[in-house]
Formats: structure tokens, C-alpha cells, sequence
């Protein structure tokens, strides 16, 4: 699997915006639009890369929204 179907993966997986992560991983809230454009560091993929594999979609808890009252 290559990196940006793992990273799509992932992301479905956990429900998160790939802005999210990218500020989660690197600070960097256009790091995952960068890395699909090609105009990414290799640390840039390399910090998304070990942030979504530190923390796989199993583990990770989807936020919802309250149920109404």
C-alpha cells in the first residue's frame, strides 16, 4: 500500500479532517494536501507517517456529537 492510500485509509478509518492530522503530526495543517501534490518534504511524509502509525484507527475514538436531550 502506498502512502497516500494508507494515509486515506487512516483517515477514513478515524473520521479525522486531513487538516487535523496534519497539525497533529507536524504542526502543519497543509501537510497532507502537500504530501497528495507531490510539494512535501520527505520529513514532512516521513512525521505524518509515524504519527498515523503510532496511533492506528483501532485505537483511536471517533468523536460524535451528543445525542439531544
Amino acid at each position: 500500500m502506498n502512502e497516500i492510500n494508507e494515509i486515506d485509509a487512516w483517515l477514513r478509518a478515524t473520521g479525522m479532517t486531513e487538516s487535523r492530522l496534519g497539525l497533529l503530526a507536524c504542526a502543519n495543517a497543509k501537510a497532507v494536501a502537500r504530501i497528495r501534490s507531490g510539494d512535501a518534504r520527505i520529513k514532512t511524509l516521513d512525521a505524518v507517517m509515524a504519527y498515523i502509525r503510532g496511533n492506528p484507527a483501532s485505537r483511536r475514538v471517533v468523536k460524535r456529537k451528543p445525542p439531544k436531550a
